[in-house]
């Protein structure tokens, strides 16, 4: 009976916390502010190493963005492809030095301790930040989970996918962008 109700009111919590996150997702800016919400976007956590990322900082480079969380079945799903895409895209050359790559969660995937201990389990190699008001998937306009936003040096928005996304379909992407 105790464990009957405690997994009713995990449910209702994991409910609860997707439908806060959908419904303030819903100020999406213009697709000619993107580079303001870089420029604009707070100071963020990395839980992987414990140390504050400020996107501004990677103006001039394209840009993977990821919104996710660790309760979410596809997101658990995309992040065998995502190691493979952090591994992979610095060894080519054209990309090495390019392409920055971030995902980004709230606190509604838990604690601190328990997202790092999350990240840890996973063997996840690549940054991911905890974004907890919101503001990349409010700003880009992320309705669903997981989201890929990829921008080009200039914060042109130039592709978007929901849902579990390959490392080699997200490399052509990138190789595409940089040959133009």
């Amino acid at each position: 009976m105790r464990k009957n109700l405690f997994i009713l009111f995990l449910s209702l919590v994991i409910i609860l916390a997707t439908i806060l996150f959908f419904v303030s997702s819903n100020n999406k800016v213009s697709s000619s502010n993107y580079l303001e919400v870089i420029k604009n976007s707070p100071a963020m956590l990395d839980l992987t190493n414990n140390k504050e990322v400020k996107l501004k900082d990677y103006i001039g480079k394209y840009m993977v963005l990821e919104v996710w969380e660790t309760w979410c079945p596809a997101c658990n799903k995309s992040i065998p492809e995502l190691i493979k895409f952090n591994q992979d895209y610095p060894k080519l050359n054209s990309l090495k030095n390019n392409v920055v790559f971030f995902s980004f969660l709230s606190n509604s995937s838990g604690s601190n301790s328990d997202i790092i201990n999350f990240i840890k389990q996973k063997g996840i190699n690549y940054p991911v930040l905890l974004d907890n008001n919101y503001y990349i998937g409010k700003n880009f306009g992320a309705k669903y989970i997981p989201s890929i936003f990829i921008l080009d040096k200039d914060g042109n928005l130039r592709y978007t996918k929901v849902g579990p996304e390959a490392s080699s379909i997200l490399q052509a992407e990138l190789l595409k962008m940089i040959k133009k």
